[in-house]
């Protein structure tokens, strides 16, 4: 990719360690072009609204998973705007596994998001890094069973703006990363899963009914081994807010 590569990463206003480590992996890292988008602190909403963001009236509303969402939302508006091949889109609490490679990774030409995070890698730490379809992805989910995590992708602009319209549709409810796995798997590769699969029923059963997203609205690929993972220590945010006492 000719240029500086933007980097996007979520960081609350209250989160100063997380904004001061991920600035510090990034200056020793040429050619990347790193700005923060201001995280949405989901314990400051309304119910009346958060009930509006999701169609859903649960009570108390996880409001940390929706405010995770919301910031998602923000990343994909940003790289919507921008004129470049992709942008990486990063929570705060990762750390950099090599990420200089990403300079020279080729991308397959078709690819609206590429997870390079940990828990949507194959994580076949002794082979070259490589994009991976995500039929090999889906199976080695269903073998893992763990968590699925959206802490670290490659997103283009048009994807980016066809995640935006479609979740004028599907609102916001549930977790970010699992909706976006439901954007990025194709029919086809879903339906090739077995019945009893684990990943096949989170990705049918994650969502409003009446409002399932759309199977395929970006080509997804994974890595054979991950860019990021979660920094040990710092502990989730949203599941922070999530568990926050009612007011």
């Amino acid at each position: 990719m000719a240029g500086e590569i933007p980097g996007l990463v979520m960081n609350l206003a209250r989160d100063t360690l997380r904004r001061t480590q991920i600035q510090e992996a990034f200056s020793n890292l040429p050619g990347f072009a790193m700005r923060f988008v201001p995280g949405i602190a989901g314990e400051t909403l309304p119910d009346t609204v958060c009930e509006a963001l999701t169609d859903h009236a649960a009570h108390p509303f996880p409001k940390g998973t929706l405010g995770c969402f919301l910031s998602h939302v923000a990343a994909w508006e940003e790289v919507a705007a921008l004129e470049t091949d992709y942008a990486v889109v990063l929570e705060d609490d990762v750390e950099l596994l090599d990420f200089a490679q990403l300079q020279t990774l080729p991308i397959p030409d078709d690819a609206g998001i590429v997870f390079i995070n940990e828990r949507l890698s194959v994580q076949w730490n002794t082979s070259p890094m490589a994009v991976i379809g995500l039929d090999l992805l889906l199976l080695f989910l269903d073998v893992r069973r763990k968590g699925l995590g959206g802490d670290g992708y490659l997103l283009r602009p048009a994807a980016a703006r066809a995640l935006v319209a479609a979740c004028k549709t599907n609102l916001y409810g549930g977790h970010v990363d699992g909706r976006l796995l439901r954007y990025a798997v194709s029919p086809a590769e879903l339906e090739a899963l077995p019945a009893e699969s684990w990943i096949k029923t989170v990705i049918t059963h994650h969502h409003v009914k009446h409002r399932l997203p759309q199977l395929g609205l970006v080509k997804g690929y994974a890595l054979s081994r991950p860019l990021v993972r979660q920094r040990p220590g710092l502990g989730s945010s949203r599941l922070q807010a999530d568990a926050a006492p009612l007011p």
